[in-house]
């Protein structure tokens, strides 16, 4: 790809026998600017579901990659990729409509089928926050468990609309694919650490303890 450059180290290319079993495989291991090995994951044999996110997605900082590739010579199958995509401190943005993720460390493991993440951390709306999920041929899925702080929803929504809101709280919340190919989610919290300066019945102390869920 024009202007892109990824590094390359670590690179083993095997054909154990051409004439019994045309088979190659290549492990490498793969560092440079997100942007570029974007640009190179993009062109990669990835799920659909899988693509057309990484159109929206932006990451800055630079990514190690370690790689793998199988696939059988002469033949119309498609290669068999695996890898892992490792994160040092990046910011990820989704959208324009998503807060971006912070300071984003561990691993997201990725095929030709799916991508999983299991516990990148990440500051997300003034808070630590744990991300788990899948996605793929077979569904797609994120969980979320972390802090969010009101002085970060204040610069998200504006001050006028948090104003009787003090402190922080944690929540859960996850988002998964349906059958009819919708999504559905789930958010809960204590709100256990967040002042609500209202006049009873509606205020609540930072301290005290008031569960809800939303569907």
């Amino acid at each position: 790809t024009t202007g892109t450059r990824v590094n390359v180290s670590r690179l083993a290319l095997k054909v154990p026998d051409f004439s019994l079993r045309p088979d190659l495989s290549l492990d490498a291991v793969l560092d440079g600017q997100a942007k570029d090995y974007l640009s190179v994951l993009s062109k990669a044999p990835l799920p659909s579901e899988l693509k057309s996110s990484l159109e929206r997605l932006e990451v800055v900082g630079v990514l190690t990659v370690p790689l793998s590739l199988r696939m059988k010579l002469g033949t119309d199958q498609p290669p068999k990729v695996k890898g892992q995509i490792n994160f040092a401190g990046n910011n990820i943005s989704l959208g324009a409509d998503i807060p971006t993720l912070e300071n984003v460390r561990g691993a997201l493991e990725f095929s030709e089928q799916s991508v999983r993440a299991d516990n990148l951390s990440t500051q997300f709306l003034g808070g630590q926050t744990l991300l788990r999920g899948a996605w793929g041929e077979g569904g797609q899925s994120l969980q979320a468990e972390g802090t969010i702080t009101v002085a970060a929803l204040t610069s998200l929504a504006g001050a006028k609309a948090l104003m009787p809101f003090a402190g922080q709280a944690r929540y859960k919340a996850q988002l998964a694919s349906t059958k009819d190919r919708g999504y559905e989610a789930v958010l809960s919290s204590t709100l256990e650490g967040l002042a609500v300066n209202l006049p009873a019945p509606l205020g609540k102390s930072a301290s005290a303890s008031l569960p809800m869920r939303f569907d």
